[in-house]
C-alpha cells in the first residue's frame, strides 16, 4: 500500500464523515475530492505514479496535473498516461496567466489548479 492510497482513504474517511443525508437508495451524498499534482521536469517514476491515479476506485475524484509551461517534459508524460487511460478523470493545466506571479513556483501550481478544481476536498499529491 502506497503513502497515496493511505492519504486518499484518509481524505475519503474525511469526506465521508462530513456527508450529508440525501436519499434513502444512497444514504450519503459523497463529497468529491480533487487531487492537485503540481509537476515540474521528470521525476523518478512520473509515468507509474500519475498511472496509479487513473485506477483510483471507491472515491469521487479529479485528478488536476498542472504544469508551468507547454516545453515542460513532464507535459509529454502527462499526455501519454491521459492518453493511456482516456476514462480516468486527468485535467491538465498548463500555465496560469499572467496574475499568478508567485515566488514559489510549486504553490504557484497549486493555485493555479485550486482555481480550476471542481472538488470539495483537495487533496495534494507532490512527489518532493
Amino acid at each position: 500500500m502506497t503513502l497515496t492510497t493511505v492519504l486518499l482513504a484518509v481524505a475519503l474517511a474525511v469526506a465521508l464523515a462530513g456527508a450529508v443525508l440525501t436519499t434513502v437508495q444512497t444514504g450519503l451524498a459523497v463529497r468529491r475530492v480533487s487531487i492537485l499534482k503540481p509537476l515540474s521536469g521528470l521525476d523518478d517514476g512520473l509515468e507509474e505514479n500519475l498511472a496509479s491515479f487513473a485506477v483510483l476506485t471507491g472515491v469521487s475524484h479529479e485528478i488536476i496535473l498542472s504544469v508551468a509551461h507547454e516545453d515542460d517534459p513532464a507535459v509529454a508524460v502527462a499526455r501519454r498516461v491521459i492518453d493511456r487511460f482516456p476514462a480516468a478523470p486527468f485535467r491538465l493545466v498548463l500555465g496560469g496567466g499572467p496574475s499568478v506571479l508567485l515566488s514559489n513556483p510549486k504553490v504557484e501550481r497549486l493555485v493555479v489548479a485550486a482555481r480550476v478544481a471542481r472538488g470539495e476536498i483537495l487533496f495534494v499529491s507532490d512527489s518532493n
